[in-house]
């Protein structure tokens, strides 16, 4: 049963930032979001259905904030990211190296049978 005496407030899971309620991809770290979940019961839905609280069990994100500072943050989202800031999934410099290798030799090699 929902809630209705409080505001409904989203967050990234990955940055922890604030997001507005209809947002399809986080501002913050530009990560993209398929579905919202509830965080007391694990209800999964569309945003939609989560404007006035879970439509499940009823909870409301409204002091998570305090909570969000009290609990220990995971290391890689701990940075601060800035709004200008985008999280970092590529891959390994070192990765680059290698692919870029390879392909100076495929082009060797191909240039000397030709």
């Amino acid at each position: 049963m929902p809630n209705n005496n409080k505001k409904t407030r989203f967050f990234c899971e990955y940055c922890n930032h604030e997001v507005d309620n209809d947002a399809m991809f986080c501002p913050y770290c530009g990560r993209f979001f398929s579905s919202v979940k509830c965080p007391k019961c694990g209800y999964t839905g569309s945003h939609v259905e989560f404007i006035n609280g879970c439509s499940k069990c009823g909870y409301a994100m409204e002091d998570v904030q305090k909570k969000r500072q009290k609990a220990p943050k995971n290391k890689k989202n701990s940075k601060k990211l800035g709004k200008t800031q985008k999280h970092d999934d590529s891959l390994p410099f070192w990765v680059y190296i290698i692919a870029l290798i390879l392909l100076l030799i495929l082009l060797f090699i191909t240039k000397t049978y030709l």
